[in-house]
């Protein structure tokens, strides 16, 4: 007899705060490469589940049933915020969204066969300086996918590296 079935979205982000000069030394892809194999440690760094919104429920049902429309509308896109409501279901924007975060992931791949992986990566030149306390993972329409909320300072002089993974697993 074959069990019932679940399946979900599974998410963690992932944020480290490094000085911006050890990247212009050794350049991010290295500095990452250099965080799995032990060489490079993050200054500050944290970890967090998010919480998958109604939106992105609604469009991955869509996506199966074919009723969207192609091209699909991913996200591609995270915004910063400094709000510290817990995430729900049904949460359409950040709580307190800092618009000027907002960007295009840099790095939208398949991580190990299984997870959906988006980076973004925010200079020291951008409006960075805070400390954060969400995050969104947004398509191009500005639709939330995913919120979580967490504490990270960013410093004068340091650099932001998110990494959002998505996993859709089954039990």
């Amino acid at each position: 007899m074959i069990e019932k079935e679940g399946i979900g979205w599974k998410g963690e982000l992932s944020l480290g705060v490094v000085d911006e000069i050890i990247i212009k030394e050794v350049g991010l892809e290295n500095f990452l490469k250099g965080i799995k194999d032990g060489k490079f440690k993050w200054k500050r760094e944290c970890k967090q589940h998010n919480k998958v919104t109604t939106y992105a429920l609604n469009y991955i049902a869509q996506m199966l049933t074919t009723t969207v429309y192609t091209p699909s509308v991913l996200p591609h896109q995270i915004e910063l915020g400094t709000g510290t409501t817990t995430p729900q279901a049904s949460d359409t924007t950040l709580t307190t969204p800092v618009p000027a975060t907002m960007q295009a992931c840099s790095t939208i791949q398949v991580y190990n066969n299984i997870y959906a992986q988006y980076i973004s990566v925010w200079q020291s030149t951008a409006p960075i300086v805070n400390t954060w306390t969400e995050a969104g993972l947004f398509d191009i329409n500005n639709n939330l996918w995913a919120h979580t909320v967490f504490n990270l300072v960013v410093n004068s002089g340091e650099m932001l590296i998110s990494q959002w993974q998505i996993q859709i697993v089954g039990n």
